[in-house]
């Protein structure tokens, strides 16, 4: 879920029909997101906040202009190689969607 102002403050994978296993029904989650925005969105702001600044703190590009080159190439083809998954398919273990 995003700010008018497209910053993300809250997000998640799968929210079942009814609530289970602990995880929240996605009615729940959008009663949760309404109440939010409505009493507490100077909270809101301040978790949206956080979130960009991490999320841009993660990035791997930090600008730059043009095509990668040869060697941004193979290494990203060998970060990718790395984390395939042949028994399951995919990268990276689990949750796989």
């Amino acid at each position: 879920f995003l700010t008018p102002d497209a910053e993300p403050f809250y997000f998640g994978t799968y929210f079942p029909p009814e609530p289970r296993h602990g995880s929240p029904s996605f009615q729940q989650v959008l009663e949760g997101v309404t109440t939010a925005w409505t009493d507490r969105r100077d909270e809101v702001a301040e978790v949206a906040g956080r979130i960009v600044a991490d999320l841009a703190g993660r990035s791997l590009v930090h600008g730059g202009d043009g095509v990668p080159g040869e060697s941004e190439v193979a290494q990203a083809l060998l970060g990718l190689t790395r984390e395939y998954d042949e028994q399951h398919g995919g990268f990276g273990g689990a949750p796989k969607f």
